[in-house]
């Protein structure tokens, strides 16, 4: 028997996370990829390169996450434990985007192949939007309302935006 008083709290519970992850995905996007247009001199070839990384690695989380959903008993406790890992991936992401030219000895002013741009930028984009597209579709699962979580992903990042101001 489920006591309906449980069921609200863990709907309360995903309509925060749909907000968070609205606001957590935009800063980090927002972020990562200025900070890797610093480092490859803002060309358009890299910009381009970095967008297709962050899209690729949420369509590749969104499609796992029709198989995780199969399997997985548990997702109140799946979307708190990738929450924890997308904080640490962000600040991995960061150092990474900018020491990564520092590390493998890359001249300040050298104009990257876009083989190193790709590398450089999968290594630090991939693994967070991966996440973040499995924890989109795991959250509008719970919810059982697309619609509603697009809504709130969009209120979250929208409320990310005017922090930026």
């Amino acid at each position: 028997m489920n006591c309906p008083y449980i069921v609200v709290a863990a709907g309360a519970k995903m309509v925060f996370a749909a907000v968070i992850l609205g606001s957590s995905s935009l800063i980090s996007q927002f972020v990562l990829i200025r900070e890797l247009q610093v480092s490859f001199q803002g060309n358009e070839l890299s910009l381009g390169i970095t967008l297709f990384l962050w899209l690729s690695g949420g369509a590749g989380g969104s499609f796992l996450a029709k198989f995780l959903l199969k399997k997985r008993k548990n997702l109140t406790q799946l979307i708190s434990n990738i929450f924890i890992l997308n904080a640490f991936l962000f600040f991995a992401g960061l150092f990474l985007s900018r020491s990564l030219k520092l590390i493998l000895s890359i001249n300040p002013y050298e104009t990257l192949q876009p083989l190193a741009i790709f590398s450089i930028a999968g290594i630090t984009l991939l693994p967070l939007s991966f996440l973040f597209g499995l924890s989109f579709v795991v959250i509008a699962a719970m919810l059982s309302n697309p619609i509603k979580t697009y809504y709130l992903e969009a209120a979250g990042a929208f409320c990310a935006g005017l922090l930026s101001l």
